[in-house]
């Protein structure tokens, strides 16, 4: 599995929800607050309210939970015991860290209001507060950091490295990356392998896919024997399939999708790659939906499928259009597009990029204020020329960040 390190995701790491934390707490002075503690488990949408204590004697209040269902728990603060004239949210979600979480008193009562917001009981819960002065949260420097780590983060990298590694939960990185390699004049075409028009599925579908050779099958074809899909599912939330391949003969997916993010070459014989070009289309309407082209094992198209629940960022761009060999000298134009399918149902340009080739044949941004993205926004690449036969090659580097509240 190690060949997958160097994409988009740690495929290893979304089989397996990450659910552990080390916490290491260096105490002067505290103990535990009774009336802000539980061990009772809560009900379906049951509710645990502590009591107000008096904390002004104090400088922090940490409070740690664990229990078998997703939850919210609110630390509130107030003046006379009576009032809540603050209040801090925290998301406990079991296929996340949890970590404990540090508040510096701020008024002179505390509380803490925990909520089971699933739809199944708890069979555990473990509730704590502490009351008294304490230093910082800390974690281990190769540990993958929570979304909502109090801890300050002081080991010596960079950011963008460690979310590519893992290391930040909450966060992925893409690179997509892909070609056309003849458009035509007079038409508009999708920055992918496959051409034409690229349609955005607004209904779940199942996938299939076909070989033009036989020898992409399993279980002992030379070439492709299976493939590893990712995108996102009926809900526009992540998911990830593998299919076994039968040649020219279709095989149709077991789940449904809404859109592909990649498809690569899971396995393969002696050839290590695909000897044909792999197809994949909605099995209902029979859209392109994604391809691999001869001998590349992976999908090459600047398309992106935006998870609902998370926000993208496009930091850099960069495309390359080739000059005919006939002497010609096409003036390209490509267009960002996004479709937005959850709350306005509507389709954007949101930028726009004119290349003439008798004076570049590159076009390259790297964006300081990156084009933000939001839950469930579908995003492509078109582009259209004044030559027929125009080569356009693009990239798009692409962070994905989980909404805290999801």
């Amino acid at each position: 599995m190690a060949r997958q390190g160097s994409w988009d995701r740690k495929i290893w790491e979304d089989l397996g929800a990450i659910s552990t934390s080390v916490d290491n707490l260096a105490s002067s002075s505290g103990s535990v607050d009774l009336l802000n503690s539980s061990t009772t488990p809560l009900s379906a949408s049951g509710v645990f309210t502590g009591s107000w204590v008096d904390v002004s004697g104090k400088s922090d209040v940490i409070v740690s939970v664990s229990t078998d269902q997703d939850g919210t728990y609110l630390i509130q603060f107030s003046p006379d015991g009576v009032n809540v004239d603050s209040t801090l949210t925290r998301y406990y979600r079991t296929a996340q860290i949890n970590v404990p979480h540090r508040f510096t008193v701020t008024r002179s009562y505390f509380r803490v209001v925990f909520t089971n917001t699933s739809e199944s009981p708890q069979t555990y819960l473990r509730l704590q507060s502490l009351n008294g002065s304490y230093t910082s949260l800390n974690a281990p420097t190769d540990s993958t950091l929570a979304q909502d780590f109090d801890a300050v983060v002081v080991r010596p990298t960079d950011e963008n490295n460690e979310i590519v590694l893992g290391l930040r939960q909450g966060s992925k990185a893409f690179l997509k990356f892909g070609y056309n390699d003849n458009i035509s004049t007079g038409t508009e075409q999708v920055v992918g392998s496959f051409g034409g028009t690229f349609t955005p599925l607004t209904t779940a579908t199942t996938l299939t896919l076909s070989s033009s050779s036989a020898s992409d099958a399993s279980p002992s074809g030379v070439g492709a024997r299976s493939l590893f899909i990712e995108g996102i599912d009926s809900l526009r939330r992540y998911q990830f399939e593998f299919v076994s391949l039968n040649g020219t003969s279709s095989v149709v997916t077991t789940k449904t999708w809404l859109g592909v993010n990649r498809i690569v070459v899971f396995s393969s014989g002696t050839t290590q790659t695909n000897v044909g070009t792999i197809s994949c289309t909605a099995t209902t309407g029979g859209t392109n939906q994604a391809r691999i082209p001869i001998g590349t094992g992976v999908t090459q198209q600047l398309i992106f499928h935006t998870q609902d629940g998370h926000q993208g960022l496009i930091k850099y761009v960069t495309f390359n259009v080739l000059k005919l060999s006939n002497g010609n000298s096409p003036r390209v134009s490509i267009y960002l597009n996004v479709w937005n399918p959850k709350i306005t149902n509507s389709k954007y340009i949101i930028r726009r990029y004119k290349l003439d080739t008798a004076v570049s044949n590159n076009i390259e941004r790297d964006y300081k204020i990156p084009i933000k993205l939001d839950p469930t926004d579908v995003v492509w690449v078109n582009a259209d020329t004044t030559q027929n036969s125009t080569i356009i090659d693009g990239e798009l580097h692409l962070f994905e960040y989980r909404q805290v509240a999801t």
